[in-house]
């Protein structure tokens, strides 16, 4: 049985080899497969010491590779803040000496770093290579000892031309803290955007609106409006305009009535459909310029005063202040700012602007905040808003006070209609949005305490879902940050 299960081992060993087994059998009756078999498997064994020896190396240079590429990807990260954080131009400090600060914090060891910054009136240009030896724990073997690890990287603030419609919400539901709230962070925003590097090349306009937007009366008389009172300067859009970028300043147009659509019992009015201040005659005090756009400013001082005379008023119209923001985008706006700049209400260093779509040199910015829902828009009927002594009438009294008050009810509803209903504000504010992302320019939305509807409609008025931003409280000062840090485009640049 021995021999047996001798030479059936002896016939699969051959079979394994690719031999035929009588070849087998026959070196076995010589007596020499003993010494075949013994020679096979030293040669086994010698094949398998260098191949383990092999494997050693290989697992070793992969632990080198491995800690190659940690040190590296350290490297890299410490470089990227670095020149991030040197290239701002915000950063009054030397920018060698902030690349260095940030190595010198890093833990870092044996590093050198090469740093050249190019700088000029509106831009910083950071760039840096740095390198670091890694002593090698197996490719000493190989008689490489240390390895050196490198990174490459670079940073720039670039302030191009930018033009910003700032439109914020002045609704009723605006009042007390969270007006406040938007005051400030809306100055905030104004001190980080202009700075002595972004003179005249920086300009900012602000469209305050509630139910309507107040485009002050130079703006105003600019269209080709049937005036009927000098209360206050809102133009009727029609709906046909809010997918259009441009302002048509030749379509005949109707001027917004001055009226109040609430009950409240004071005299003369204080909230109405346009916003303007309070005042008893038609012009009185220039108060119906308080809440009017600011447009094409640059001067610091000018912009937070105005920013600081808003109050919260009347309903929500924020397609009307879409439509605002986006026209003092468009270039068909040219002639009009320059009027404005040529009289003392815009900056004559933007004459000339606002620039063509297409222009490389210049990034447009539209910034939309809103707290609630757009709302039904109301308007009192013709026959009873057609001469002076109805006007002071209106001037004089909310519309449903004079109704409680002076009309049976079954007559209330031929004093007023409804223009817009609040679904239709929302498809128009869209389609303005929509024309402002098609002709190139970034769209920003902030809701600020809103509802689940009106931060839906924000986020898809938004360039994209990573522009809006959903805040309450003092997080609406983060969000203006975050944008201002955005549109001055500090960035990687390698």
């Amino acid at each position: 049985m021995r021999g047996r299960a001798l030479k059936e081992v002896a016939v699969a060993w051959c079979r394994a080899v690719g031999r035929p087994a009588a070849r087998c059998r026959r070196a076995r009756r010589r007596g020499d497969l003993g010494r075949r078999l013994a020679g096979e498997e030293g040669s086994v064994l010698s094949f398998a010491l260098v191949l383990f020896i092999v494997m050693l190396m290989v697992g070793g240079m992969a632990v080198d590779v491995m800690r190659y590429e940690n040190t590296r990807a350290e490297l890299q990260s410490t470089l990227d803040r670095a020149v991030l954080a040197a290239a701002s131009l915000n950063n009054a400090l030397d920018p060698q000496d902030v690349v260095n600060s940030y190595f010198a914090k890093s833990g870092l060891e044996g590093y050198t770093l090469d740093v050249n910054v190019s700088q000029g009136l509106n831009f910083k240009t950071v760039k840096a290579t740095a390198s670091a030896p890694m002593p090698s724990m197996f490719l000493n073997m190989l008689g490489i000892d240390r390895l050196k690890v490198q990174a490459k990287g670079g940073a720039e603030e670039r302030i191009n031309k930018v033009e910003i419609s700032l439109v914020l919400d002045i609704s009723g539901s605006m009042g007390g803290r969270k007006l406040d709230l938007l005051k400030d962070a809306a100055k905030d925003f104004v001190d980080s955007l202009l700075t002595d590097q972004s003179r005249d090349m920086v300009s900012i306009s602000i469209v305050p609106y509630s139910g309507q937007v107040n485009a002050g009366k130079m703006l105003f008389d600019a269209f080709n409006v049937t005036k009927s009172h000098d209360y206050s300067y809102c133009i009727e859009f029609d709906r046909d305009e809010f997918g259009d970028a441009a302002l048509d300043f030749t379509r005949a147009r109707r001027q917004v009535q001055h009226f109040e659509y609430s009950s409240s019992w004071y005299s003369p009015i204080r909230r109405p459909v346009c916003p303007a201040g309070e005042q008893v005659t038609a012009g009185d005090g220039g108060g119906n310029e308080k809440f009017a756009i600011t447009a094409f400013e640059q001067d610091k001082a000018v912009l937070k005063a105005r920013i600081d005379d808003l109050e919260a008023i009347s309903s929500t119209g924020t397609q009307y202040g879409v439509k605002w923001g986006l026209g003092l985008l468009d270039p068909s706006a040219r002639s009009v700012v320059a009027k404005l700049a040529r009289n003392g209400k815009a900056d004559p260093a933007f004459i000339g602007r606002p620039l063509a779509w297409d222009d490389p040199e210049v990034l447009k910015v539209l910034i939309v905040m809103s707290d609630g829902e757009n709302t039904n828009q109301y308007r009192i009927s013709d026959w009873a808003y057609d001469s002076p002594e109805e006007i002071e009438l209106w001037n004089g009294t909310t519309l449903w006070r004079y109704l409680y008050n002076n009309v049976w009810y079954p007559y209330w509803g031929y004093f007023y209609h409804r223009i817009v209903r609040a679904s239709e504000a929302d498809a128009d504010m869209l389609a303005a949005c929509s024309a402002a992302k098609e002709k190139g320019a970034v769209v920003f939305t902030i809701g600020f305490e809103t509802t689940s509807h009106s931060a839906d409609v924000l986020e898809q008025c938004a360039t994209s879902p990573a522009h809006y931003y959903d805040v309450d409280g003092i997080e609406i000062s983060e969000a203006f940050s975050a944008i201002a840090a955005t549109v001055q485009k500090l960035k990687l640049i390698e």
